[in-house]
């Protein structure tokens, strides 16, 4: 102990046996070192066993030993040599089907130009751009209107239920072009 630690003497007012309290202080001081007794002192010699078995022999005398093990390892190896003779007997006669060259059929892909590649991509916007450009002009707005007046103004201008039902035209109008006019 060193000089500031307080004598055990003063550390309660009870006597205490100072063999005790001496044992305690030393395996704490033990524990401080960092160094674990052991719980059994045997574990030191079982752990250096341990370390120098040698495990081939170990592994050796478990499987020429062991009658279940050996049991085992000859079921497991007869049952891979079975498996290996029908694998090589259905190799040795080989299916029918395998061979039937008639059930397939040649499929040739058709071969589209580039030029009708960009026109078909084209062709949905350039309808949609023609039929907003034959419902959304003057002349066809003012024939609406007059024709209809309730989807127009005073100034015979189309108003909001008018503009609903012309974009619905031209939603309409559209969608049957692109479906049914090809190039």
């Amino acid at each position: 102990m060193d000089s500031q630690s307080t004598p055990i003497d003063h550390l309660n007012n009870n006597s205490d046996d100072t063999q005790v309290v001496n044992q305690i202080l030393d395996k704490y001081n033990t524990l401080q070192s960092g160094e674990l007794p052991p719980l059994n002192p045997s574990i030191p010699n079982m752990e250096k066993q341990f370390d120098n078995r040698n495990l081939n022999a170990e592994v050796f005398t478990h499987s020429s030993q062991n009658v279940a093990y050996q049991n085992d390892y000859n079921n497991e190896m007869k049952r891979t040599k079975q498996f290996q003779q029908q694998q090589q007997m259905q190799q040795q006669q080989p299916d029918e089907d395998d061979y039937e060259e008639d059930d397939y059929e040649e499929i040739e892909e058709e071969v589209v130009p580039l030029w009708r590649k960009v026109l078909n991509e084209l062709r949905i916007p350039i309808f949609i751009m023609v039929m907003v450009c034959l419902f959304f002009n003057k002349k066809f707005e003012k024939f609406f209107v007059k024709s209809i007046s309730f989807f127009g103004n005073q100034f015979n201008e189309v108003n909001g239920y008018g503009f609903t039902v012309l974009a619905f035209l031209v939603a309409f109008s559209s969608y049957l072009m692109i479906r049914f006019v090809r190039f």
